[in-house]
């Protein structure tokens, strides 16, 4: 049996600058937080990236094939969470089963 793969939950939270009065995907810096998710699509690391509707304000990316510290520095140079639109934490995730990754 293949060992479980550590995967890594980046949340965002709202930040100190956020601004409920307009929707996040219109606000000047959305685009470059997109651009985030785009390099981790095209490197391959990107699993899945949305907004979590139970949680007010969070949002979830799931990444693999990238370590913590590493992830961590590179989303703390995303425009929005430069600019205190959004905070960012990484936490390790262990997969024990996945459709995307065969683990047995």
């Amino acid at each position: 049996m293949k060992a479980p793969e550590t995967w890594l939950l980046l949340v965002h939270r709202e930040g100190p600058a956020s601004d409920r009065s307009t929707p996040k995907t219109l606000q000047p810096w959305f685009a470059g937080h997109r651009a985030f998710h785009e390099e981790l699509l095209a490197e391959g690391n990107l699993v899945a990236a949305g907004s979590l509707p139970a949680a007010d304000g969070e949002e979830l990316t799931i990444v693999r094939g990238i370590d913590a510290d590493e992830l961590l520095a590179r989303a703390s140079t995303d425009p929005a969470v430069v600019d205190g639109h959004l905070l960012v934490e990484v936490r390790p995730w262990i997969v024990v089963q996945s459709a995307l990754a065969r683990l047995d």
